[in-house]
C-alpha cells in the first residue's frame, strides 16, 4: 500500500499552533505545538531525517504524547496513544476513510508531581489544541477519565495504576506474575536487547526458574533453572538469586536454605538456563554476631575498575534478615566481609523501616551507588525505599520520598511490597517486586517514567 504523507492544511495549522490552556479554572500550562517535530525531517511528519537525533530529544526527560484521528464512521472516534521516541505513518487502512496524519506531538510542561495526571493533562492539551478551544473544565476532565477516549490511552500504555510516591506508579494490571504458578518471590531482571529475563524463586518448587517477556508484563511460564540439592547439606530449598552476564557468561549467586540456617552459593552458566554448581560448600555463610543464622538476598556486581566481584547481602534471622551487609572477592567463590559491617541498617526514626531493612538491588549510576532495598516496619509490614551513597559502603542518604513503593489498601500486595528489582530501559526506570497479602506473594510491576530518581544534585 502506497503511504500518503500529504497535511491537511487545517490540521497542520492547529498542529502547528500554540498557547495557554486553563483547566479548571486555576492551572495554566502552556501549549507547545509540535514545532519541536520539525526534526522528523521535511516539514512535520514522516521518518526522522537523523533517527538518533530524534530519540535523543524526544527522550530528553520528555513525555510524547503522539494523537492521531481515524474516520471509522460518522461518529469520527478518535484514539489516543503514548509513544516516546517514534514517528507514525499516516493511517489509510480504514476502508473508505480518508487518509488522515497525526495531529501532533505536545511536549510536558506542566508543574505537577502526580504522573499520572500530567498525562492526562497532555490529552486534554491535546483535544483543547484539536477543537481550538482556550478552556477545559472541571466537567470536561471528568468526561475525559471515564470516556472511551481516557480508556483507550490506560489500555494502550498499561502503566497506570495506585500512585506511589515521588513519581513510581503501579501497573493497573498488577500482578504480572503468580497467581496460578503460586508463591513467586525475590527476583533478578536482565534485559538483553529486547527481552527481559527474570530469575525468580518459587516457593511450591523450591526452586529457581526463568520466565521471559518481550514488555516486560507478559511473561512466560516459569522453567526450573537451578533445583535443591539435599546432599549438600544447606540447600534444600533454592531462593533469592541474583544474575550477572560477563564475558559470554552468567553468574549467579543464590541462597541456599537448611536446617533453619542460610547461606549463599555460587553456580554460572553459558546461556542462563543451564546452571552448574562452582561449589560444593556455601561461599558465604553466617560468622559475625550481627549475622545469627542467615546470610541471604546477595547482589554481586563486577567492578571493573579495581577487578572485584561486589556483594551486599543480608544477614540476621532466617525468617527476614536484619541489616545489609558488604563483601568483595577476586573470582566470585572466596569472600572477605567488610569489617565493619553492616552497612546498611534500620532508621528506628523513619516508621517505615523503624524495625529492619534487607535485600538491597545496588545500581552503580553516574557517579553513586543506589540501593533499592525494603523496609521493615515490622517483621510482617514492608515497603520499598531508596538510597544512595558514593562508594557503595558508607555515607548512605535516603531518598527523602521513601517510600517510593507502598502497599495498596486491600490490593494484591496490601500486607508488603518486597525484593525490588529496577531496571532502566528505553527512557524510564521499570520496577519488579513482590507484593504479598496474606500468605500469598506475586510479582507486580512499577514504572518511573523519568532518569532522575529524585535526588537533589550534588554541588
Amino acid at each position: 500500500m502506497q503511504k500518503n504523507t500529504s497535511v491537511q492544511p487545517q490540521s497542520q495549522e492547529l498542529a502547528m499552533k500554540a498557547g495557554e490552556l486553563l483547566i479548571g479554572n486555576e492551572l495554566r500550562v502552556t501549549r507547545l505545538g509540535c514545532g519541536a517535530m520539525r526534526i522528523t525531517g521535511k516539514g512535520i511528519w514522516g521518518e526522522p531525517a537523523d533517527r538518533a537525533e530524534a530519540i535523543r530529544v524526544l527522550c530528553a526527560k520528555r513525555i510524547v504524547l503522539v494523537v492521531s484521528r481515524h474516520g471509522l464512521n460518522r461518529d469520527r472516534r478518535w484514539r489516543y496513544v503514548l509513544f516516546r521516541a517514534c514517528w507514525i505513518e499516516p493511517d489509510n487502512t480504514t476502508a473508505g476513510s480518508e487518509p488522515y496524519p497525526p495531529i501532533g506531538a505536545l511536549y510536558g510542561g506542566v508543574s505537577v508531581s502526580n504522573m499520572k495526571l500530567r498525562l492526562f493533562l497532555l490529552v486534554v492539551l491535546a483535544i483543547g489544541l484539536m477543537i481550538q478551544r482556550t478552556t477545559v473544565t472541571r466537567r470536561d476532565l471528568v468526561r475525559l477519565l471515564v470516556s472511551s477516549a481516557g480508556t483507550a490511552l490506560l489500555g494502550s500504555t498499561q502503566l497506570f495504576g495506585r500512585e506511589g510516591a515521588q513519581g513510581w506508579i503501579k501497573y493497573a494490571g498488577n500482578p504480572v506474575l503468580g497467581g496460578q504458578y503460586g508463591t513467586c518471590f525475590d527476583i533478578c531482571v536482565l534485559r538483553e536487547q529486547d527481552l527481559y529475563r527474570m530469575w525468580l524463586s518459587w516457593r511450591p518448587k523450591r526452586s529457581i526458574a526463568l520466565t521471559e517477556s518481550k514488555d516486560g508484563i507478559h511473561w512466560s511460564a516459569p522453567e526450573i533453572v537451578l533445583s535443591p540439592e539435599p546432599r549438600t547439606g544447606w540447600e534444600d530449598e533454592m531462593n533469592r538469586p541474583v544474575v550477572v552476564h560477563r564475558e559470554n557468561e552468567y553468574h549467579m549467586w543464590y541462597t541456599g536454605q537448611a536446617n533453619g540456617r542460610s547461606n549463599i552459593g555460587y553456580a554460572t552458566s553459558p546461556d542462563g538456563r543451564k546452571w552448574t554448581r562452582r561449589s560444593v560448600e556455601a561461599v558465604l555463610g553466617p560468622s559475625a554476631p550481627w549475622e545469627s543464622v542467615a546470610v541471604m538476598c546477595p547482589h554481586v556486581m563486577w567492578d571493573e575498575k579495581v577487578h572485584l566481584w561486589k556483594m551486599w547481602y543480608s544477614g540476621g534471622e532466617q525468617y527476614e534478615p536484619n541489616a545489609i551487609g558488604y563483601a568483595t572477592s577476586k573470582d566470585g567463590l572466596r569472600w572477605i566481609k567488610y569489617a565493619d559491617n553492616p552497612v546498611l541498617l534500620a532508621d528506628p526514626h523513619n516508621e517505615w523501616e523503624k524495625e529492619r531493612v534487607t535485600a538491597a538491588q545496588i545500581i552503580r549510576w553516574k557517579g553513586w551507588y543506589y540501593a533499592f532495598y525494603i523496609g521493615f516496619r515490622d517483621i510482617d509490614h514492608a515497603q520499598i525505599g531508596l538510597a544512595r551513597s558514593k562508594n557503595g559502603v558508607t555515607g548512605w542518604v535516603r531518598h527523602a520520598g521513601n517510600p517510593i513503593v507502598r502497599p495498596t489498601p486491600d490490593g494484591w500486595d496490601a500486607d508488603a511490597c518486597y525484593k525490588p528489582y529496577a531496571v532502566y530501559a528505553e527512557g524510564s526506570w521499570r520496577l519488579w517486586y513482590n507484593g504479598r497479602h496474606e500468605h500469598l506473594e506475586q510479582i507486580g510491576l512499577v514504572l518511573h517514567a523519568a532518569e532522575d530518581l529524585g535526588f537533589v544534585a550534588e554541588r
